[in-house]
């Protein structure tokens, strides 16, 4: 029935979903959760992107073919961090000339795959799991982070995909990073947990952990947890091990929290 779609119960269902969803990879200093207060810069190709948020099998088969318009109610991870610091406490810029002049206290650098679905979203043979490298957009957002560093200004990154990537110069570059897989039309469980309340304290910690260990390398493309109960003679041949040059960077169920915090070198 046409009066179910956006009901706010089904809204809110989708907004718990998100913030619980969410695996924090990396947060040095505590930099999160951030003030309320903060001047917020929002930067990279997927900050204001529905398509990139929701990904394939969405409305349409690849969910390329979707215009803003058919997500009547969606928040894009910028009109979420609007609503929720204010929009005169936001910036959005691109040029590298903006970055420096825009005092920002944080940047928010939101990156994702482009939709997709099935084949059409193969990595081909000639590439590799490095998110730079897979599309000139992408590398875009990797230059962004090194014009932000260069402007000192710390970086809180967002990723918006459908599958662990090889990320390992974007999570130096970045002060906090967050995998947030593809987190559909409500932008705002994921400022949730990003953003302290009014009282200066964590609104919600993260609780989502990893479901497929990180790459380590541009190359580790099927590592995971050992099988269980299955004899080493009868695991699959293409199954990389977890130690040795393929070990993960980040192991099935990783994932930190604001209650049990790690560095990460």
């Amino acid at each position: 029935k046409q009066v179910e779609l956006g009901a706010a119960e089904h809204k809110a269902l989708a907004r718990e979903a998100v913030r619980k969803s969410l695996v924090l990879l990396k947060n040095e200093h505590k930099i999160l959760p951030l003030s309320r207060n903060s001047r917020v810069l929002v930067v990279g190709s997927a900050a204001n992107d529905l398509g990139k948020q929701v990904g394939g099998w969405s409305l349409t088969w690849q969910g390329s073919e979707n215009q803003r318009t058919d997500f009547p109610g969606a928040q894009s991870l910028l009109d979420a961090i609007r609503s929720t610091v204010g929009a005169g406490q936001v910036l959005v810029a691109g040029e590298a000339t903006d970055l420096k002049a825009a005092k920002a206290d944080v940047a928010i650098l939101v990156m994702g795959e482009d939709p997709y679905a099935e084949w059409f979203g193969d990595i081909p043979d000639n590439k590799t799991l490095a998110y730079a490298e897979l599309k000139e957009s992408y590398h875009q957002d990797l230059q962004t982070l090194k014009q932000l560093k260069a402007a000192g200004i710390p970086v809180v990154t967002v990723l918006f995909s459908g599958r662990p990537l090889y990320v390992n110069e974007e999570i130096n570059l970045s002060a906090a990073f967050v995998a947030a897989w593809l987190p559909g039309t409500e932008g705002e469980g994921i400022t949730d947990v990003l953003f302290k309340d009014a009282h200066d304290k964590p609104t919600y910690d993260f609780q989502g952990r990893l479901s497929f260990s990180w790459p380590f390398l541009k190359c580790a493309t099927t590592i995971n947890r050992q099988p269980v109960n299955i004899p080493g003679w009868q695991r699959p041949s293409f199954e990389q091990s977890l130690r040795g040059k393929n070990a993960p960077l980040f192991p099935y169920g990783y994932g930190l929290s604001y209650q049990q915090p790690s560095p990460v070198a």
